[in-house]
C-alpha cells in the first residue's frame, strides 16, 4: 500500500474518532447528525488534499456549532437550553443550609429556655416541700444530669435536671442513687402531671383563705405541707 494512502487512512480514522466524540449523544437531532456527516466529508477532503487530522479537527467543532446555531435560527430545533449556573445553585443551597441551621439554633434556644424556666419552678417547689432530694440520673449517658424527687400529695414526682440548671438546687439534699427516697416508683410523665393537676385542684379548694393565716416563716402552707 502506498505511503500516501496509509497516511490518509490514519488521518481520516483520527478524524472519524473526533467526529464520533462530538456526535455521541444518543438523542442528537437529525439536523445535527447530518451536519456532522457533511462536516466529516469536508474534513476528509482536506486530508486527501494534503492536510492533517489535527488541522481538520480544529474546524470540526466550529462547523458543528455553526450548523446547530443555524438550525435553531431556522426553527428546526427547539429553544436552546439555558446553561446551568452551578455557582447560583451552590449559593442557594448554602443559603438554605444556613437558614436550617439558624432555625435549629433558635429552636434549641427556645427549648433550653423552657427547661430553664421549668427548673426554676421545680427548685421553688422543692423549697416548699419537705423531703426533697436530688441524685445523679442513671438513665442519662451525658454526665452531670440529675434527678429531683419530691413527694407531692402523698405521691412521688420526679424531674430530670440539666447540668446547666443544677446550681438552682443547692438547697436540696443530695443523696446516693440507692437511697430509698431516690428510687423511682415507676410513675410516667403523664401520670405525674395528672396527679399534680388533681392535687392542685384539691389544694385550691381546701387551702383558700386559710393560707394567709397559716403560712410559716419558711414560706410553706401548713395545709399543703401536711397533705
Amino acid at each position: 500500500m502506498p505511503a500516501t494512502d496509509q497516511r490518509t487512512r490514519v488521518h481520516i480514522k483520527a478524524l472519524a474518532d473526533e467526529m464520533r466524540r462530538h456526535l455521541c449523544e444518543p438523542a442528537a437531532p437529525a439536523q445535527v447528525f447530518l451536519s456532522g456527516m457533511l462536516t466529516g466529508l469536508a474534513s476528509a477532503i482536506e486530508i486527501l488534499d494534503g492536510g492533517t487530522a489535527e488541522q481538520a479537527a480544529e474546524t470540526v467543532e466550529q462547523r458543528l456549532a455553526a450548523a446547530v446555531g443555524r438550525a435553531y435560527i431556522d426553527g428546526k430545533l427547539g429553544e436552546q437550553p439555558a446553561p446551568v449556573d452551578w455557582q447560583a445553585i451552590a449559593q442557594q443551597r448554602e443559603r438554605e443550609l444556613r437558614a436550617v441551621g439558624e432555625a435549629r439554633h433558635t429552636a434549641e434556644q427556645e427549648r433550653d429556655g423552657a427547661y430553664r424556666e421549668r427548673a426554676h419552678l421545680v427548685a421553688l417547689l422543692a423549697a416548699l416541700t419537705d423531703g426533697a432530694v436530688i441524685t445523679d440520673a442513671p438513665d442519662v449517658d451525658e454526665p452531670g444530669w440529675q434527678i429531683v424527687y419530691l413527694t407531692l400529695g402523698g405521691r412521688q414526682c420526679s424531674w430530670h435536671i440539666a447540668p446547666r440548671d443544677v446550681s438552682l438546687f443547692g438547697h436540696v439534699e443530695r443523696v446516693g442513687p440507692l437511697d430509698v427516697r431516690a428510687l423511682w416508683d415507676g410513675h410516667t410523665t403523664d401520670a405525674k402531671y395528672a396527679h399534680i393537676a388533681a392535687w392542685t385542684a384539691e389544694l385550691a379548694q381546701r387551702c383558700g383563705p386559710a393560707c394567709a393565716e397559716q403560712h410559716t416563716e419558711a414560706g410553706r402552707c401548713e395545709i399543703a405541707r401536711n397533705r
